[in-house]
């Protein structure tokens, strides 16, 4: 992780990631998980421990909830 990621903290990135998940709107986990490494693809890329972070505090923020099968309801 150089540029960008380094430089956000772990709040600005759950911004950064929500408000780009918002437009693209993945219906299953496994999209979700690869538009955000898509995210920051050019940056350095992101931890696959960081992206479960950020994925369990959109949770937690009521952006989204992922159901055990996969599939992704956005609030």
């Amino acid at each position: 992780m150089q540029d960008i990621a380094p430089r956000m903290s772990h709040s600005q990135r759950a911004t950064y990631v929500s408000e780009r998940l918002k437009k693209l709107s993945p219906k299953k986990r496994d999209g979700v998980v690869r538009s955000i490494d898509a995210m920051f693809q050019f940056n350095g890329g992101i931890s696959a421990e960081e992206r479960e972070k950020l994925i369990a505090t959109l949770q937690k923020q009521k952006f989204f909830s992922i159901a055990q099968d996969g599939r992704v309801t956005y609030m």
